[in-house]
């Protein structure tokens, strides 16, 4: 809308003064640069997407994966202003603006104006349909910039947005992003020369890096950006009419910054094996910090510990070495993040962030009598994203995935140790384990959680598949045999109705929205009542003892996660610690020296059993999507010593923290490289002496799905097998839903039993069990057929009626041959654990007939 005339005479004063100088200023993109925008004809965008106004101005990820409204970008569409449900958008440059008229605002007019018309005339709409117009850009910043500041021709009023976050607003006296906002067009209090002017005949400057009213211009910096990191970033602005019939309107923004920058570059990554095992590898590197644009600089500080490396340095050629503890646990590498900031202008800032290289790769695994079993434990055993290389301190299996195989995010962000199927066509293999001659059979176990959100269960088109692969020369592989069921999630081909589907469909009952599987195998202490009294209480955890086989140091680790009432003013009022008892004498605290890696927090001043003792307090680093492993070496223990560790949490009255308050999920004990104790709880509870506030947690206590173990104990090996593997993946000829999941928790693979011999002795050997489901261990379950043949009632014909016990996730079918060469099925059922034993018949009147049981697992 245009100004009163009394204030045209503004614009002369832009050509008599000169701009300030901005030190080492340069322009990032300018006003021609193009955008994506979008311009409504008049319908608010929100009608058709409900959450328009919170995501059309998102950083370019979330954009993609979060916007559903009206198309940005693109050709180049007009609307029809005779039809407010149509929209401009396109792609285009600036500065964008209506009506096409050269003189549709006044700063084209002003003397030495930097432009003097519209880079993109956009469509005007009818009077009373002009609201706001929206305009998006992803650039690339090559280097990081210092103070940020936009120049701006606004008509009337903006709300602008950096990487999804706003940042300012122009010519208005709210945050609110609507469409039918209109804006306050006026007098802008100082245009980037500093004298007044009108907002449309001016340019405005806002420096985003000073918070509040912006000096230069009629605008608020809302979230100041001091510095802009080299990489992509999104801007995004939305400009109002003052009025919905204003005539006109326009946009343009040009970007500056200050170039000058340091930046910092890794060099020399190196790993040192500084003995058996990983507890004292180190990892070091070197770190070249060059300052650009920058005459006077001279020296640097980083927020490294100073144990590390230097805090304090100058600038290149000058290089400075670094040294950190390689691994935080047997499967996860340390990465060190280091912040570099000159020293004289805090502004300038620089990170590094180095990942420790992998040790060496373990030898091959071989399955033998002396080492019958190998496996991988992803929830305790930490082994992250993707792909894990078995080290030579490790005895877990190693595995590769195509990269579909993801963490389980709503468990561990920052590292989950729970790997997702999750509507993919995903594979993952462990690595070739070599076979000595002498294994006839092999057994091996996956142990899998599943559950559906859909609502009907687990369709046809869902699958999971596991099993072992056998191979001749490590290259060539076949499938030996399933793990998981073959009709596990449903077979496309074969109708499940009783099957696995309908199991795991109890666990997931289809309520709208995942349930998130935040359980975890372990025991959990959940806190003291609220509001209860006495004003102490605490819980013990006691572990097995176990013995010092030498005089070497003994470590404990422990994985965990806690969260103990922490009063703002920085009273410990509950917290937790870790106590051992040696050769039966009394429990006595741990101290928070003996702690090499996430130890105690600080002092609990709580009235309650850890008064004026160390403890952890407050809430664990991710508490609420993550774990952390502690370190300690246990004090005044030697060869022979029997130890037992106790866990303590304490609480005094009336508030506590998030609840598990305490939550231990995996503890090893070592002496030097040797594991003398260890526990995941992958098979039960451990044993272990709990007061009434822990609890042990099987997988189940929390919203989500329970466990499956599912295994084979017999599986033929076939002759010349020398490698095999197990392979879990999703099939390829199908299209998946994603309102399925599968999370995969343990894999194993050992020797098992020969399928020839009868393990129990029941008459019955133990291949046909091991596919049948009955025990190869047990003599009173086993797989036996009793048949029965009578008159079938109808002249001249026969039923046959065979009984035999039939375990669950299994199709049963009885077949007949007239020449023991071509077979048809009969009758076929479904195993279902309600139904412990079937009965299959069929009518013959042929005077011979063979017949056998089908099993498909």
């Amino acid at each position: 809308m245009k100004p009163s005339a009394s204030l045209f005479a503004v614009p002369l004063l832009l050509a008599l003064m000169m701009p300030p100088a901005f030190a080492a200023e340069v322009v990032v993109f300018d006003w021609h640069h193009s955008w994506d925008y979008m311009h409504p004809m008049g319908a608010d965008p929100k009608i058709n997407d409900p959450d328009f106004n919170t995501t059309w101005f998102q950083k370019a990820g979330d954009f993609a994966a979060n916007y559903n409204g009206p198309a940005f970008g693109g050709a180049v569409t007009p609307g029809n202003a005779g039809d407010i449900t149509t929209y401009d958008h396109g792609t285009a440059p600036g500065p964008f603006g209506y009506p096409a008229a050269a003189n549709a605002m006044e700063y084209f007019a002003v003397p030495g104006a930097e432009f003097s018309a519209f880079g993109t005339v956009l469509t005007m709409p009818n009077s009373g349909s002009r609201y706001t117009m929206y305009f998006r850009t992803v650039f690339t910043a090559g280097q990081a910039y210092t103070s940020p500041r936009i120049r701006a021709l606004i008509d009337d009023s903006a709300l602008i947005y950096l990487d999804g976050v706003l940042v300012a607003r122009v010519n208005r006296a709210n945050n609110i992003e609507e469409y039918l906002t209109v804006g306050a067009d006026g007098v802008a209090s100082r245009n980037e020369t500093g004298a007044s002017a009108n907002n449309e005949a001016c340019i405005q400057s806002i420096d985003l890096s000073v918070a509040g009213n912006a000096a230069m211009a009629e605008a608020v910096v809302i979230t100041p950006v001091p510095s802009l990191a080299a990489g992509q970033h999104t801007l995004a602005v939305s400009v109002q009419n003052a009025a919905n019939n204003s005539s006109d309107a326009g946009f343009g923004l040009e970007l500056r910054a200050d170039d000058s920058g340091i930046s910092a570059a890794v060099s020399n990554v190196q790993r040192q094996d500084n003995g058996a095992g990983f507890a004292d590898d180190t990892f070091t590197f070197d770190v070249t910090v060059t300052a650009t644009n920058l005459p006077a600089a001279v020296s640097w500080t980083s927020d490294n510990d100073a144990a590390r490396g230097p805090v304090t340095g100058g600038y290149a050629p000058a290089t400075v070495t670094y040294t950190y503890p390689a691994q935080k646990d047997s499967g996860t590498l340390t990465t060190a993040d280091i912040k570099f900031t000159d020293a004289t202008s805090p502004l300038l800032t620089t990170t590094v962030s180095v990942t420790a290289p992998e040790g060496p790769h373990g030898p091959p695994l071989v399955l033998s009598a002396a080492n019958p079993l190998v496996g991988t434990g992803f929830e305790e055993a930490g082994k992250g994203l993707g792909n894990f290389t078995r080290q030579i301190f490790n005895t877990e299996l190693e595995f590769t995935s195509n990269g579909a195989v993801v963490q389980d995010a709503s468990n561990n962000p920052a590292g989950s140790k729970m790997l997702r199927f999750r509507g993919v066509n995903a594979l993952m293999t462990t690595e070739a384990v070599k076979l000595d001659p002498g294994v006839k059979a092999l057994k091996a176990g996956v142990t899998v959680r599943a559950f559906t959100s859909s609502g009907t269960g687990f369709e046809g088109d869902d699958s999971l598949r596991v099993s072992v692969e056998g191979s001749t020369d490590g290259t060539v592989w076949t499938d030996i045999g399933s793990i998981l069921p073959t009709l596990a999630g449903n077979d496309a081909t074969v109708p499940n109705p009783a099957g696995i589907d309908q199991l795991l469909m109890k666990t997931g009952p289809g309520i709208t929205g995942e349930p998130e599987p935040i359980s975890h195998r372990g025991w959990a202490a959940k806190g003291y009542p609220t509001g209860a009294a006495p004003d102490q209480f605490s819980d013990t955890l006691t572990l097995p003892s176990f013995t010092v086989p030498d005089s070497q140091p003994v470590q404990l680790e422990f994985t965990h996660r806690y969260s103990f009432e922490l009063d703002p003013d920085g009273t410990r009022f509950d917290g937790g610690d870790v106590q051992v008892s040696i050769d039966g004498g009394g429990f006595v605290p741990i101290p928070g020296s003996a702690f090499t890696q996430n130890g105690y927090d600080g002092i609990i001043t709580g009235v309650n059993v850890l008064t004026n003792l160390e403890g952890f307090n407050s809430d664990s680093p991710n508490y609420d999507t993550g774990f952390i492993t502690s370190i300690l070496t246990i004090p005044g223990v030697s060869a022979g010593s029997s130890v037992q560790i106790q866990f303590v949490g304490a609480w005094d009255y009336n508030q506590t923290g998030s609840n598990p308050n305490w939550q231990i999920t995996d503890i090893k004990a070592k002496s030097g490289a040797a594991t003398i104790y260890s526990e995941d709880f992958s098979t039960g509870d451990g044993t272990f002496i709990a007061t009434a506030g822990w609890l042990f947690d099987n997988g189940t206590l929390h919203t989500g799905p329970s466990y499956f173990d599912f295994s084979r104990s017999a599986i033929p090996v076939p002759a010349g097998t020398q490698f095999v593997r197990v392979k879990l993946y999703e099939p390829k000829n199908v299209v998946l839903s994603t309102s399925e999941t599968f999370l995969i928790d343990h894999v194993t693979l050992g020797v098992g039993l020969d399928p020839a011999a009868d393990q129990d002795g029941d008459s019955v050997s133990n291949g046909l069990e091991d596919v049948a489901g009955t025990s190869l261990t047990d003599p009173l379950s086993a797989f036996k057929v009793t048949a029965a043949v009578v008159p079938s009632g109808n002249p001249g014909t026969w039923r046959a009626t065979f009984t035999f016990p039939a375990a669950d996730f299994r199709v049963w079918r009885l077949q007949s041959s007239d020449d023991l060469l071509s077979w048809r099925d009969e009758d076929t059922r479904y195993g279902d654990p309600a139904i412990p034993s079937l009965s299959l018949f069929s009518d013959a009147a042929a005077s011979r007939k063979y017949w056998r049981i089908a099993i498909d697992y």
